[in-house]
């Protein structure tokens, strides 16, 4: 949930063995503590403090305690809550799209499970703390989602394609990862290491407020000269999404890869007010794996071509 539970400082208090000179154990300096109601209003008689109040509290928000006095206020990103009521100040951004709630609802009614991050609707917190089989897959809208297609060409390539299909084979992190997002090592169902193949789920740390998750290999294919996995983002991930990757030997010394993405955000506000910077963000991303992939052959890039299809205005963009 992110809440403040405990406040302590930097100092800590040793209790002496005897009369040893010796430490004995060490205890340390508290300034606050607090227990919750489910909406977040201070638990009577299980809060305490020194006097130095910490600004945060509740789901870790910035508390505002002039008028209403200690913890009764906070400050989320898009408005105001009180947590006595269990009810925001005002309405909610996104109300046309969830017309069964009120407007003014804190997590749609269900702190237990999930938090209001921001002000926004409802979010599932426990998909973290889920084994990644455990996670339900999300599929984009192929009438919503926007169509990104990446491919690059190099020639010279100091590896061969066998080399280069094996690599990825054994360490898709290597080559996927970059400045926006740390691909891990594939682990199975139960989180514990596994071969990257069919089944497999791989950890995504995106470099952005409770983005990251699991993302799952549903499809692998090899046959002379060309390889490809395909990927499906879990329960979690900041976006629903179809992501495949092709390997290719063209046979002229020259060798492609491609990366061919389905996606659209699916995480509250960042829907309404971040679906630009996401696919902007997205697209750096992924140019920055077509750049580790020359780097990887050590070869000549001679040809690398962006396209990109909105489906929600037929709108398409090419680079070249």
């Amino acid at each position: 949930m992110g809440n403040v539970l405990t406040v302590i400082t930097d100092r800590r208090f040793g209790t002496e063995q005897g009369t040893t000179g010796l430490i004995k154990y060490y205890e340390a300096d508290v300034l606050q503590a607090q227990d919750y109601y489910p909406f977040g209003m201070l638990t009577p008689g299980r809060n305490w403090s020194t006097g130095s109040e910490y600004r945060f509290g509740f789901n870790g928000q910035e508390q505002d305690d002039e008028i209403k006095g200690i913890g009764n206020s906070y400050n989320f990103l898009f408005r105001v809550y009180d947590p006595r009521l269990g009810r925001f100040l005002s309405t909610d951004p996104l109300e046309k799209e969830f017309a069964w709630n009120s407007p003014y609802a804190f997590a749609e009614n269900r702190p237990i499970d999930g938090r209001d991050l921001e002000g926004k609707e409802w979010e599932n917190i426990k998909a973290s703390n889920k084994k990644p089989g455990e996670l339900f897959i999300k599929l984009p809208n192929k009438e919503t989602a926007q169509i990104q297609q990446y491919s690059i060409s190099i020639q010279d390539s100091k590896k061969t394609y066998a080399s280069l299909a094996s690599d990825f084979k054994n360490s898709p992190a290597q080559l996927l990862s970059n400045s926006k997002a740390t691909f891990h090592s594939p682990v199975d169902a139960e989180g514990k290491p596994s071969q990257f193949k069919v089944g497999s789920y791989i950890k995504v740390d995106i470099d952005a407020p409770f983005a990251s998750g699991y993302i799952k290999v549903i499809e692998m294919a090899e046959k002379d000269g060309s390889m490809s996995a395909t990927f499906v983002t879990m329960e979690g991930h900041i976006e629903k999404g179809l992501i495949r990757f092709t390997l290719t030997d063209k046979y002229d010394g020259k060798i492609n890869f491609n990366i061919n993405s389905m996606s659209e955000v699916d995480m509250g506000l960042a829907k309404t007010f971040a679906e630009g910077i996401a696919r902007e963000k997205q697209s750096e991303s992924w140019q920055e794996v077509l750049t580790n992939f020359v780097k990887t052959t050590g070869g000549t890039e001679v040809k690398r071509n962006l396209k990109v299809v909105d489906t929600k205005t037929s709108d398409k963009k090419e680079e070249k």
